[in-house]
């Protein structure tokens, strides 16, 4: 069973940003896999189907947010929650 990440995407008074993409891209040479989603009218996003391995999970829609990005490691069957991030400028 492979790994799942999920949390959120917001503005500054906390409302969901929905059309922003979130990637987990693999930082090492292990076996993980490139997973990407794009959240929904309500800021939520799920990335599934990830490998074990460690990720460098971001937000690669235009504006700052954060924080910049999460180092993640993944085992397999992982459900990792609340990987939440804040737009603190607009692109």
């Amino acid at each position: 069973m492979a790994a799942t990440v999920t949390g959120k995407v917001t503005d500054l008074t906390g409302t969901g940003l929905g059309g922003i993409e979130v990637h987990a891209s693999p930082t090492d040479d292990s076996s993980g896999t490139e997973g990407h989603a794009t959240t929904g009218h309500s800021g939520n996003y799920q990335i599934t189907n990830l490998n074990a391995g460690k990720y460098e999970l971001h937000v690669s829609t235009a504006g700052k947010f954060e924080p910049p990005h999460y180092m993640i490691n993944l085992t397999q069957s992982d459900n990792l929650m609340g990987r939440n991030f804040k737009r603190i400028e607009v692109g």
